[in-house]
């Protein structure tokens, strides 16, 4: 497995560079490329996608019918490489055609979250497959993301507390093994 990272792209503490390397060595035949800006090479297919939202609270608990992006991961299948990109929710209109297109296949885990964040801002998901849908529908009792990557890709994949701050190659990690997962399920549900 390799990793390929820009670090003149994005600002990383070497120590979360070096986990997140150390978490993708583990997976066999994989290789994960991280592509700060391969947004439109990623959408033009099937891709799967992560949401990072603002955290709105109503009586002490997250409201996320309240909540807006402020960012996503994106990731997809180029040849032989899963790649991951992230950007920032600067202009939502640059995210809507790939997110309502009924032509492109997108894979989400647990799309209610997203379904109700987008369309806080107006955009509505259309041809969406949820990973968290497929695992309960093929059974797996723990249909949490993190238990799915080490269950059917066997890697543990680092919770957000595990990271030493706050850093694009989280949300990236959560598109990418989406991804590999939605592959994965898919082949189970044939």
């Amino acid at each position: 497995s390799a990793v390929n990272y820009d670090s003149t792209l994005m600002p990383v503490l070497i120590a979360d560079f070096e986990k997140l390397r150390d978490v993708l060595a583990g997976v066999p035949r994989r290789h994960f490329e991280w592509n700060f800006g391969a947004l439109q090479r990623i959408v033009a297919q099937p891709f799967a996608f992560d949401l990072e939202t603002t955290t709105p609270e109503v009586a002490g608990r997250f409201a996320p019918s309240l909540a807006h992006p402020i960012g996503a991961a994106w990731a997809s299948r180029v040849e032989n490489s899963v790649v991951a990109t992230y950007e920032h929710a600067r202009s939502i209109t640059q995210w809507r055609a790939a997110l309502e297109s009924n032509d492109v296949i997108k894979y989400c885990h647990n799309t209610k979250f997203e379904h109700l964040v987008l369309a806080n801002v107006g955009v509505t998901l259309h041809n969406v497959h949820d990973t968290k849908v497929m695992a309960y529908v093929l059974g797996y009792r723990d249909t949490q993301l993190k238990s799915l990557t080490g269950e059917v890709l066997g890697v543990k994949q680092l919770r957000y507390d595990e990271w030493d701050q706050v850093d694009p190659m989280y949300p990236c990690g959560d598109a990418a093994y989406t991804y590999l997962l939605a592959e994965e399920l898919l082949r189970e549900l044939d």
